[in-house]
């Protein structure tokens, strides 16, 4: 019986970091965001990705692209689990309202994990933390509240934080994995403050989400490619979710 399965899932919450650009070559297994892909398989790369929405091909670049995105090392440690109550009784609407109260304090600093200054984006949060019975997202607001500096929440075999009830994913909605026809599990998701680190502020121009969770398959199967495709569903804090 493995530790996951005696203790629980492991959880760890990830962090950016600057760093020495050596660092994160491919000989050094890196964790990484941004700049160019770290294959750890060289020999064996995936060939061209079509996306399942527009058909549209991501083809494998070679590292010569015009544009790339800022590079930082993705840091991990263990999370301290502060759960967060939100059942009846737990703390009542007061404590909801409180929450909800500083978080709105947190956007107007500009440390809420969105676009910093944009007023659009700012509002339509604040229009969502105002229904009470929006329980996902008071949980969500006071996790960005107490660590507004993480970018990556993981969880294999978890549950993801969404940002809303309204929109997440079920259970049924997250196909099994195609070699193996094993149910996929949550593993990891990523917060939307990644955007301000990697300078995607150009609102309705550029990529935007309200948390990525990612499903992996449950086996970890190794049949197949190297390269697996895995399912990510992606929530908005006020739109229909999508998946890839």
């Amino acid at each position: 019986m493995s530790a996951e399965e005696l203790n629980g899932p492991v959880k760890c919450v990830g962090y950016l970091n600057k760093c020495e650009p050596w660092k994160l070559h491919s000989r050094f297994f890196p964790s990484k965001v941004g700049g160019k892909p770290a294959w750890l398989d060289l020999s064996n790369l995936p060939s061209d990705i079509n996306c399942k929405n527009c058909d549209g091909s991501s083809r494998q670049d070679d590292g010569s692209a015009r544009f790339l995105l800022p590079e930082f090392e993705l840091q991990t440690e263990e999370d301290a689990d502060e759960s967060v109550d939100v059942e009846e009784g737990a703390g009542g609407d007061d404590d909801e309202d409180r929450r909800l109260s500083e978080y709105e304090q947190l956007l107007r600093r500009g440390c809420g994990g969105t676009f910093q200054g944009d007023s659009s984006v700012d509002a339509d949060l604040l229009r969502l933390a105002t229904p009470p019975e929006d329980r996902a997202f008071v949980a969500y607001a006071a996790r960005v509240k107490d660590d507004p500096e993480q970018v990556l929440r993981y969880e294999r075999g978890g549950a993801p934080l969404w940002v809303s009830d309204h929109h997440a994913a079920q259970s049924q909605d997250v196909p099994p994995c195609p070699l193996c026809a094993a149910p996929r599990s949550f593993e990891f998701q990523i917060f939307s403050v990644l955007l301000n680190h990697l300078g995607l502020d150009a609102v309705g121009r550029s990529v935007d989400w309200g948390t990525l969770a990612v499903y992996t398959c449950r086996d970890s199967c190794g049949q197949g490619p190297t390269y697996k495709e895995e399912f990510l569903c992606k929530q908005d804090f006020a739109a229909q979710p999508s998946s890839l």
